[in-house]
C-alpha cells in the first residue's frame, strides 16, 4: 500500500524542520567556539594637559614634555599642543603642530641636522614631494617629525615619547 498524499508532505515537512534544527544546532556550536572573550574594560590614569594658545609668550605654548633644544621655527604659529601623561605605564607623549613659510626642504633639514647633532637613532623615511617624516630613538625616547607641505606653507607635527 502506497502512503498517501498527505503523508508524503508531513514526511517532507518534518524532514525539513529536522534538517533546520541541526544546521541551527550546528551554527550556534560554531558561533560558542568560534566566539573570543571579550578583553575586560580598564581605566587609565591619563592626565591631559593642553597648552595656552591664547599665551603671550611663543615658549610657553610649547608643552613641558619636549626637549628643550628642539628647534621650533616659528613659535607664533602653533595651533595645537599637549602632554598625555600616561600614569600606570610610565609614559608621556607630548605633540606639538605648527606651521611656517619656510619650504619643505629647509623644514626638514633643520630637524635632520638637530636629531643627528642630538644623537636619535634614525629611521629616514623616503623624502617626497609634499611630505616627509623623520623617526628617532635616543634613550628609549622617540621623537617623531611629520612634515605635510600644501602650497607655500609647511605643518610640522611634532610627536615625542618619554619613558620613565
Amino acid at each position: 500500500m502506497e502512503p498517501s498524499y498527505g503523508q508524503k508532505s508531513g514526511n517532507k515537512a518534518l524532514t525539513s524542520v529536522v534538517l533546520l534544527a541541526i544546521v541551527l544546532l550546528g551554527i550556534f556550536y560554531l558561533a560558542k567556539v568560534m566566539h573570543k572573550p571579550a578583553l575586560p574594560l580598564t581605566v587609565e590614569n591619563v592626565v591631559v594637559t593642553k597648552v595656552d594658545l591664547s599665551a603671550p609668550k611663543s615658549v610657553s605654548k610649547i608643552p613641558a614634555g619636549f626637549p628643550k633644544d628642539l628647534p621650533i621655527l616659528d613659535a607664533s604659529t602653533i595651533n595645537e599642543g599637549y602632554t598625555l601623561d600616561y600614569k600606570d605605564h610610565g609614559v608621556v607623549l607630548s605633540n606639538l603642530t605648527y606651521t611656517t613659510t619656510k619650504s619643505l626642504k629647509e623644514v626638514y633639514d633643520t630637524y635632520k641636522k638637530y636629531m643627528t647633532g642630538a644623537f636619535y637613532v634614525m629611521r629616514i623615511e623616503p623624502k617626497e614631494t609634499e611630505n616627509s617624516t623623520l623617526l628617532g630613538m635616543k634613550n628609549n625616547n622617540q621623537l617623531s617629525v611629520v612634515l605635510t607641505s600644501n602650497q607655500n606653507l609647511v605643518t610640522i607635527k611634532l610627536s615625542y615619547t618619554s619613558r620613565k
